[in-house]
């Protein structure tokens, strides 16, 4: 819908003047205003002879014509005032003398002449042109006086109140054939109060014909009164209504009739006058998805979308025997949603055909029908994404028989795995070969027993986007291979990261990554996430300039002296150590090796060499994401490896973590509480306990599963910033809101409170802040813990509003928009945890 859309209906005469009636929708309503009649080459002759009509002394032709071009080009306006009207005194003028016995010059030239006849007042005749009755006797005087013959508009008398106004200069300039009808209309409409639908038919009228408003109008009589609104709006603002026959108004009424769901009733008019007035669409295929909406999704609402048509009848019926099957099946579900019928319909309409097909082959009936279910709810969702792209969306139409075989010969475990990489092909894949092989890698998952619960989906998805025969060597790799591909990745952020890494690694050295994933595969896994870290151009030049250095060599037939001499320079001082000590001594003189012992020696390093370049790879990775060389020659830091891939992946925050960490690594662990911005906002919170915000309280206790813990805020800022990535949360190095640990590292009204065990290792972490108005929120516990655990911060929380003298935020409706506003500083953005109200979840 426009802004607005404005419609000149009537040009008006009234007691006050000449004006024009304009019908705007705007807002989601139909309401008129009057203007006064503009001045321009269209309306000057009829405002020049409203002009010469307020002072006429007699009635000369010329007066007929002024009142004719008023009558013709006007409307009196029944809704205008009706005051009373003067006595209509046009006299003809006094008679000249004439020649007697006793003045035969009738006067001229004399200077004695009888007195002259009193000459009338002008009078206005504009009043009388305003109103009905005072119409006629100006027009009845015409007559008589004038002699000629005036042409009476139509102003239907016997109409109700209001219609002539509504309809009257339509019907005179299109012919009033239409008049009969549009008064019947009028009664069952009952439009002399329903002012919206009023002037909606007044604007059509106008604007095409009356014709077309009584067409429109009979389609409004099918429709429930206290519905009938939206109705008058799609009428008045939908372009392409002049296409509107008396047939369509009738099939639009018989579609709309009886219809009391409020709800989705205005999606329902949108749809249906879009596809049935503009787009043309055969009425019995809208009327097929009503019913199925009424079946099986009463609150669905239908979008008008231009492009795509509803689905036909026949694949109507293909989606509600599928939901049928389904239906019986799952009886006794309480997880399926019938809904998912117009799910299936919109995949209709978006692939009319082709999809509905789909719906009809016995492979979905030979697999279990809760996967059954929950695939098509994928499939309608990814073929969304397929609507513009035919090649794609054709070839997964082709294939399917293929996939759903697939899905048949996995055991359930696999299943998982597989609908997750299905997911995962349709979502990032470019080119049609991993699903032409997705029968394949379901098979080789099943052989390896790649865990469903993981996220190897995000690998195997840009394994499967490789040339054929790249793809043959993966599904060959070694037992020992899959099981390192599968531990690494076990958590989601990790796959992600690892997934980029194999990307770039795929474009620009695949020989190197597919023999490494068997001679070196946990040394590739590590290289890969930490290269996965970098943008895209970032990645594909570490490995590209990895291949000119001197490490990019044949170990097999290199001499080994030049391999120990690279081994001793690497920048890698972690990962793989290849040398042993007597072939240290051996180089350094201080030990003699035979030939033979230098060969077992020798051919250690050589089996290891993918693994060296692994680990310079990652090296040089993260020196591409900011680590300087200085520190990757000391001994290495998790921490800051960590701090600068998540420097590199985020957006938001990105220079604030870049300055703090380089002050970090500087000896200004204190940077971000003593920043400028953070000292102010402690000046102007100055009621809060400063010192113990800033180093926060201990607090000891004993967790079944974990033994002692001790909790605390944690006031590493590097540490702190893995409070995400410890868990594996969407807060982690690769995760969505990664952004949001940057935040609460740089702001000083955010903390994270983290649970250690006796030996320093993680357990959990929470994330407290303090609101504007000076109260603690508490955000929830990751991971998900047990019911002691959580006890264990509930005490930590109270403790810590305690020691601070300050209230705790608590939601009371649920919704945590309705709460008060937690400030950023330093940090442009960030995202919480969701409010927690210390309520231990004993279910777990």
């Amino acid at each position: 819908m426009t802004a607005h859309l404005d419609v000149v209906v009537q040009h008006l005469r009234r007691f006050d003047g000449l004006h024009r009636l304009v019908v705007r929708v705007e807002k989601g309503a139909v309401r008129d205003r009057l203007e006064p009649l503009p001045r321009n080459a269209e309306t000057e002759e009829v405002h020049a002879a409203w002009e010469r009509l307020c002072a006429v002394r007699e009635i000369r032709p010329e007066v007929v014509r002024d009142v004719e071009t008023v009558l013709a080009h006007t409307f009196s306006d029944p809704m205008g005032d009706r005051p009373a009207l003067p006595s209509l005194t046009i006299e003809p003028p006094p008679a000249p003398h004439v020649p007697t016995q006793a003045n035969p010059r009738a006067y001229k030239g004399t200077k004695d002449r009888p007195p002259k006849p009193r000459r009338p007042e002008p009078m206005d005749l504009r009043p009388f042109l305003c109103e009905p009755s005072g119409q006629d006797r100006l027009l009845e005087r015409l007559r008589a006086r004038g002699g000629v013959s005036v042409e009476e508009a139509p102003e239907f008398r016997g109409a109700p109140a209001g219609f002539a106004r509504t309809f009257g200069r339509a019907l005179r300039l299109q012919g009033d054939a239409d008049g009969v009808r549009l008064q019947a209309v009028w009664h069952q409409l009952d439009l002399g109060r329903d002012a919206a639908a009023r002037n909606a038919l007044a604007a059509h009228a106008a604007r095409v014909s009356t014709a077309r408003a009584l067409s429109l109008g009979q389609a409004l009589v099918g429709v429930s009164p206290d519905l009938r609104g939206p109705v008058v709006l799609e009428f008045a603002t939908l372009v392409g209504l002049e296409e509107l026959e008396l047939s369509h108004a009738e099939r639009l009424a018989d579609l709309l009739r009886d219809r009391h769901d409020e709800k989705a009733f205005v999606a329902d008019v949108q749809y249906v006058v879009s596809e049935l007035l503009i787009h043309r669409v055969d009425s019995d295929r809208l009327d097929a998805a009503l019913r199925l909406r009424g079946e099986f999704a009463p609150n669905y609402e239908f979008e008008v979308r231009g492009l795509d048509r509803p689905a036909s009848v026949e694949d109507v019926q293909r989606v509600r025997a599928f939901i049928d099957y389904l239906d019986h099946a799952l009886a006794e579900s309480a997880s399926f949603d019938r809904s998912l019928a117009m799910g299936l319909w919109e995949a209709c309409t978006w692939h009319e055909d082709e999809f509905g097909a789909l719906l009809e082959l016995d492979g979905w009936r030979e697999i279990d029908p809760v996967f059954a279910y929950r695939l098509a709810t994928h499939l309608k969702i990814f073929l969304s994404t397929l609507v513009h792209d035919i090649e794609r969306s054709v070839y997964v139409f082709e294939e399917w028989p293929t996939i759903l075989a697939a899905f048949r010969d996995a055991d359930e475990p696999r299943r998982e795995l597989a609908l997750k990489l299905f997911e995962e092909v349709l979502h990032h894949e470019t080119e049609d070969v991993g699903l032409a092989r997705f029968t394949d890698w379901i098979r080789a998952a099943q052989s390896v027993g790649l865990p469903p619960s993981g996220f190897v989906q995000y690998v195997l998805e840009r394994f499967m986007s490789m040339e054929a025969e790249e793809q043959d060597r993966i599904l060959a790799l070694p037992q020992a291979s899959w099981d390192e591909i599968a531990a690494a990745t076990r958590r989601k952020n990790d796959a992600w990261l690892i997934s980029c890494g194999i990307n770039a690694l795929s474009h620009c050295s695949a020989d190197f990554m597919l023999r490494s994933l068997v001679t070196a595969p946990r040394s590739l896994l590590r290289a890969a996430k930490i290269l996965g870290a970098a943008a895209w151009p970032v990645r594909k030049g570490v490995v590209r300039a990895m291949t000119e250095t001197p490490f990019w060599i044949d170990a097999a037939t290199a001499d080994l002296s030049t391999l120990v001499g690279l081994i001793r320079r690497r920048e890698a001082v972690d990962g793989v150590q290849p040398m042993s000590k007597k072939l240290r001594q051996h180089f350094d003189g201080v030990l003699e090796l035979s030939d033979a012992q230098l060969e077992r020696h020798g051919s250690r390093v050589r089996e290891a060499w993918d693994a060296v370049v692994c680990d310079e790879l990652r090296a040089a990775s993260l020196i591409a994401l900011g680590q300087s060389r200085d520190a990757m020659a000391s001994e290495p830091s998790e921490q800051i490896r960590h701090a600068w891939m998540m420097h590199a992946r985020i957006d938001e925050n990105r220079r604030g973590l870049r300055k703090m960490i380089r002050a970090v690594l500087e000896g200004d662990a204190d940077y971000a509480a003593a920043h400028p911005t953070n000292q102010q906002w402690l000046r102007d919170h100055a009621e809060i306990d400063a010192d113990v915000w800033l180093h926060g309280i201990e607090l000891e206790r004993e967790v079944p599963g974990h033994g002692n813990l001790r909790l605390a805020f944690e006031l590493n800022p590097l540490e702190a910033l893995r409070l995400g990535t410890h868990v594996g949360s969407c807060l982690g190095v690769g995760g969505s809101f990664a952004y949001s640990a940057a935040a609460i590292v740089l702001d000083v009204n955010k903390q994270v409170i983290f649970a250690r065990d006796a030996n320093g290792r993680f357990v959990a972490r929470q994330i407290v802040a303090l609101t504007e108005s000076q109260k603690l929120a508490f955000y929830n516990v990751y991971p998900d813990s047990s019911a002691e655990l959580q006890r264990a911060f509930v005490d930590f929380d109270r403790a810590l509003a305690e020691a601070m003298g300050v209230e705790i935020l608590l939601k009371e409706t649920g919704d945590d928009d309705d709460l008060e506003y937690v400030d950023t500083i330093i940090a442009s953005d960030w995202w919480d945890d969701s409010l927690w109200n210390l309520e231990v979840d004993e279910g777990e």
